[in-house]
């Protein structure tokens, strides 16, 4: 397992937790596809991996900011659920035989 050696402060996590709410509340929607590719590719990638790495790596997984951790995990969650309930409307599914 890689350690990064960066940290992302919390107040950069409560704004992709409230990008990602807004995102789930408006379908998917209200943003242009170049910025969504780059928040999820981006932002949100980068910012997962260190919460998941880093609180994994701590010696007392509890003097982090579980609650945070947790709540960033829950709403990512819930807006892959979104994308995947929203996704039949734009993909069709073809047969192959």
């Amino acid at each position: 397992m890689a350690i990064r050696y960066y940290t992302i402060p919390a107040k950069r996590t409560k704004e992709a937790i409230l990008k990602m709410q807004k995102l789930i509340d408006m379908e998917l929607m209200g943003m242009a596809a170049g910025e969504f590719t780059q928040f999820v590719r981006g932002q949100l990638f980068i910012c997962a991996e260190y919460l998941l790495t880093n609180w994994q790596a701590c010696k007392d997984p509890l003097d982090t900011d579980a609650e945070l951790i947790v709540s960033f995990c829950s709403v990512l969650v819930n807006l892959i659920c979104k994308w995947l309930s929203l996704a039949k409307k734009y993909f069709t599914l073809v047969s192959l035989h």
